[in-house]
């Protein structure tokens, strides 16, 4: 499966990546806000999108809702530090997050 990973912190990225190549996925690209995330997206085509919540530019909830806007398909794993926040829970999987994981 190809994934596309969203984080504006660099370690973060790498060790997704890491994590995420371990198990099978192919990392197709990267993106450090919500904007870019949206482009790569359209242009790679990614069978999974790991997605965080809190960047600049746009966040990654507004990200979601655009990216299901223009595939309702698309499969979106909300990845956030602030997992404990039931209100941003609850609003990523209203824009149309598959689910969600603490860092």
């Amino acid at each position: 499966m190809r994934a596309l990973i969203v984080d504006d912190n660099e370690f973060a990225r790498n060790k997704l990546k890491e994590a995420m190549e371990q198990i099978g996925f192919e990392v197709v690209g990267e993106a450090d806000d919500g904007l870019n995330a949206i482009e790569e997206y359209r242009n790679l085509k990614p069978d999974i999108v790991t997605m965080c919540i809190t960047m600049p530019e746009m966040d990654g909830i507004e990200a979601t809702k655009r990216i299901k806007e223009e595939d309702p398909d698309a499969k979106i794993l909300m990845v956030t530090a602030l997992a404990s926040s039931e209100k941003l829970m609850s609003d990523a999987l209203e824009a149309g997050a598959w689910d969600y994981l603490g860092k």
